[in-house]
């Protein structure tokens, strides 16, 4: 499986969660039974993850069944082919719901059970006996069952096997997604019931097996990691499907090949061979890493892996929460001088807050979506805030999951009110049909998401107008993520309301009024530009970003005085080290790095330990106490380390001799040293990027692999480097020992065999990039260069990777979605993963 594949599925944090699915229609033999019709279905599309609930059966618990279940009972003939259809929402289908009939991120299998049942129509359905006929998991090209199902636009067939009795049945249609699924807890189980009538059947008598109790937390199909080891075999749980004749089934085909009789409709088999869960243990520390890391890389395939390191094993385990779900919701607001907390997502406790509660943490992806107003599943509080015109409100958000901060760093924060219409209160007020008016958005600040400060535990505080009369509010507040914005469908919405009453004002009990106002579901376009954007290719101070919904709105209200317009500021309550040193003086002594600064400069003594060429690192267990001179130190050298690899990675041939399992870049592609001491390129990087070295930001090292440009510029310019066109004045030192040498000049990258001092003078562009990656590469000599300002450098080796800040010597793996897989590494870096 290759890394764009893990990658690929890996959207820890990204548009994934929100993506469940309900199965709602079901055809015979080509022919639809109808939408909804016969089946049993909920409202909610969420998935149950307890196995031994009665909800696995047919649904329900935190997914309610509607009542009373419709009496339709659907004729099946024996050895009749059936299709099960299935889809984002109840009214998703047809629209540019980009998550239907199911995020394709929700990888794992699909299944068809029966179960004998004396009435189709009947309300139990515990102590059934249930046998599988259809089963579709992950087959030998590396493709998932829910990604034949989400190319067939939601649908699947199965065979109703012609040897069973005649009666009625239910039909249990799942989806399993095991995106979440490394811990138990975590696999998410979709099903749903249909009646159904088989006629004309025979007295065959199947195994059967009990839900709850065919499947186990501990299952290998149930609890398993397909992010890494890369999976290359997978046990379906249950039994294996039944078959008249007691055959193996038959092996999966694509919808061209097996399709309904009567209709054109594509659609998939999902009868398929059965498989076992083979996986290789991941091999044994060395201790050291070799160039610029071991394992993966675009190109990466599962027969290089037994050269990685099960270093790539700890890092993913500390980079991943334990299933991870993305996104989060509000923990806690402050609203004047009082504190509310909310309840977490799906809670049962009675919400006595003015916070509403939500079913889900998931993103809302569907614009049309009525869960565009507050959230998933929104539901009033009992309690309404007492405010006064111009009070502040502070949010508090998190994640229900990993039960820490909020996780996304990129992307807009939006507040918006609505006035309760009169006669109504905020408690019992839906928000339907209200005229919302934008009284904040915040997009960036220091060429930072204003965002990803929540990552840190900051608070996010904004300032209700001066100008609203006494009454009744919703408050809409919302974040917005664009990581995956470049894609339709990809932004990811997380709206949350609030139930307030002001009071106090001059303006007594007037009707507000605000322009603009929107509506919502309503104010946002899939093709709007704050939401269709790849913000990654945009101006680094987000001047380019254009915010949705339009302006903050002015708002008066008779009499009322003040300021209309909401004032937003990030309340940071935990230190993050910030870079702000431009001139660096460095000399080469014997002792280790003791950096001293000021604001304006930094000296830096190193130890010249590792030389270009050798990359042969060390870490230890102990993180050091570091400072954000020492950071911005690291950061600086790591930049002109990446730029200098780039650099030589323009001349680096197929020809040379390298050493093995050493991975590296050539003609734009990711290439890794053979066992034999030659380079081998392992194919093309996905459309956008180009193989290139990239700093690390809180350790020593660069990382090699495929990046987009955009975010290969961002991570220089994190680093200190800065992208400008600059003509730099460079004194570098270096030593040739291993096959990529030192540098002679920042122009060529040409390098000789003996250890040199050379002066060069160029104007070329500090970033030389258009640079997924799960490569790691160790301390290796910093090279001379220059942001924007001039730079006079004396450079020498710094020591080999010595972690800093608290990452207890963790280098960093960078795994991502996408066309912009690589921002994964700016949002770990920033969580303190690495």
């Amino acid at each position: 499986m290759k890394p764009q594949a893990i990658a690929a599925s890996l959207a820890l944090f990204s548009a994934q969660a929100a993506a469940h699915t309900i199965f709602q229609e079901l055809w015979v033999n080509g022919v639809s039974a109808g939408h909804l019709k016969g089946i049993r279905y909920p409202t909610y599309d969420g998935p149950i993850t307890d196995v031994t609930s009665n909800d696995i059966i047919c649904n329900g618990g935190p997914n309610p069944l509607v009542t009373p279940y419709d009496k339709t009972v659907i004729n099946v003939p024996a050895g009749a082919t059936i299709t099960h259809e299935w889809h984002h929402t109840l009214d998703s289908a047809g629209t540019s719901d980009a998550a239907d009939p199911i995020d394709p991120g929700h990888l794992g299998p699909v299944m068809v059970y029966l179960a004998k049942i004396p009435d189709a129509t009947q309300t139990d359905v515990t102590g059934l006996k249930w046998f599988k006929i259809a089963e579709d998991g992950f087959d030998s090209n590396g493709v998932w069952g829910v990604t034949r199902l989400f190319n067939a636009k939601g649908k699947a067939t199965a065979v109703i096997p012609k040897c069973i009795p005649s009666g009625n049945y239910l039909l249990r249609a799942e989806i399993i997604a095991l995106h979440a699924a490394s811990s138990y807890p975590g696999a998410q189980f979709y099903m749903e019931c249909a009646q159904i009538n088989v006629t004309g059947g025979g007295s065959a008598s199947p195994a059967t097996v009990s839900f709850p109790g065919a499947y186990s937390g501990t299952d290998p199909g149930v609890k398993i990691s397909i992010y890494y080891p890369p999976v290359t075999n997978y046990t379906i749980p249950g039994p294996r499907p039944f078959t008249c004749d007691g055959s193996s089934p038959v092996s999966t085909t694509p919808a061209a090949t097996t399709k309904p009789v009567t209709t054109s409709t594509p659609v998939i088999s999902t009868t398929a061979k059965p498989t076992t869960t083979s996986s290789s243990a991941p091999p044994t520390t060395t201790g050291t890493v070799a160039k610029y890391g071991q394992c993966g890389g675009i190109g990466y395939t599962p027969a290089m892996k037994t050269t990685c390191a099960s270093l790539f094993v700890t890092l993913l385990a500390l980079a991943i929460p334990q299933h991870v779900q993305a996104h989060g919701f509000i923990k806690a607001v402050k609203i004047g001088g009082s504190t509310f907390k909310g309840l977490e997502p799906a809670s049962t406790a009675p919400n006595n807050s003015p916070i509403r509660a939500i079913t889900d943490q998931s993103p809302v992806k569907n614009l049309q979506s009525k869960d565009m107003i507050c959230g998933f599943g929104a539901t009033p509080g009992t309690v309404v805030a007492s405010a006064k015109p111009g009070d502040s409100i502070e949010y508090t958000w998190a994640n229900a999951v990993t039960g820490g901060n909020w996780i996304h760093d990129t992307g807009p924060m939006m507040t918006y009110m609505a006035q309760v219409p009169a006669g109504q209160t905020a408690d019992k007020f839906d928000g339907a049909g209200a005229k919302w008016f934008k009284t904040d958005q915040v997009g960036k600040k220091n060429n930072k998401w204003v965002q990803g400060s929540l990552m840190t535990g900051a608070t996010f505080k904004t300032k209700m107008p001066e100008t609203l009369a006494d009454g009744d509010y919703l408050v809409r507040h919302e974040i917005i993520a664009l990581h995956n914005a470049g894609n339709k469908g990809g932004a990811e919405f997380y709206p949350t309301c609030l139930q307030v009453r002001i009071k106090n004002s001059n303006a007594g009990e007037a009707a507000v009024e605000a322009s603009p106002t929107v509506s919502f579901p309503g104010a946002y376009s899939a093709t709007d530009p704050g939401i269709l954007v790849d913000v990654f290719s945009q101006a680094a101070d987000g001047s380019e970003y254009k915010f949705p919904a339009g302006p903050i709105a002015d708002v008066t209200a008779p009499g009322a005085t003040g300021n209309a317009p909401g004032a937003a500021e990030i309340s940071v309550s935990s230190s993050v080290p910030v870079q702000t040193s431009t001139t660096f003086s460095v000399t080469s002594t014997s002792a280790i790095a003791t950096p001293t600064s000021t604001s304006s400069s930094v000296s830096i003594s190193v130890t010249p330990t590792s030389t270009f060429g050798s990359f042969v690192s060390t870490t230890t267990s102990a993180a050091p106490s570091a400072t954000p001179s020492d950071l911005a130190a690291i950061r600086l050298a790591n930049g002109r380390t990446a730029q200098e690899l780039n650099l030589r990675f323009k001349t680096l041939a197929v020809t040379e001799k390298c050493e093995p399992r050493d991975p590296g870049c050539i003609d734009g592609e990711f290439a890794v040293c053979t066992p034999q001491g030659t380079w081998a390129k392992q194919g093309a990087c996905f459309t956008g990027a180009s193989c290139f070295a990239v700093p690390l930001a809180n350790i020593n090292g660069t990382q090699v692999g495929c990046f987009p440009q955009s975010v290969v510029e961002q991570a220089l310019i994190d680093s200190g480097v800065g992208r400008a066109i600059a003509t730099e004045t460079a004194t570098s030192t270096s030593t040739s020992t291993g096959s990529l040498a030192t540098s002679a000049t920042t122009t060529t990258g040409v390098a000789s065999g003996s250890a040199s001092t050379t002066s060069a003078t160029a104007k070329a562009s500090s970033v030389i990039v258009t640079a997924i990656v799960s490569t790691l590469t160790p301390i290796s000599t910093p090279v001379a260069s220059s942001t924007s300002s001039s730079a006079s450098i004396s450079t020498a080796p710094l020591p080999s990777a010595t972690p800093v800040n608290n990452n207890s010597g963790a280098p960093a793996v960078v795994i991502g979605i996408g066309s912009k897989p690589a921002r994964r590494m700016l949002r770990w870096e920033r969580r303190g993963f690495y």
